[in-house]
């Protein structure tokens, strides 16, 4: 499985605050129209890597558990 996008060299952690900076940018109206658009596809990357993330931790816990369990 590859890590996608142009983050992978972030941690989730980092990943998360730079993806609650943006929401809290976009929200406080800090984000003008004409950035927008990158500010959303920079948002969207990270999504993917927290998702990545979240689903690599699970599939390497649950392949832990059923080895513990055998």
């Amino acid at each position: 499985m590859t890590e996608p996008g142009l983050f992978e060299e972030l941690t989730y952690e980092e990943a998360l605050k730079q993806l609650r900076e943006i929401v809290s940018d976009v929200e406080e109206g800090k984000v003008d129209i004409d950035h927008l658009e990158e500010t959303i596809e920079k948002a969207n990357q990270l999504v993917a890597l927290c998702q990545f993330r979240l689903k690599n931790i699970t599939e390497k816990l649950e392949a832990q558990t059923r080895k513990e369990e055998d």
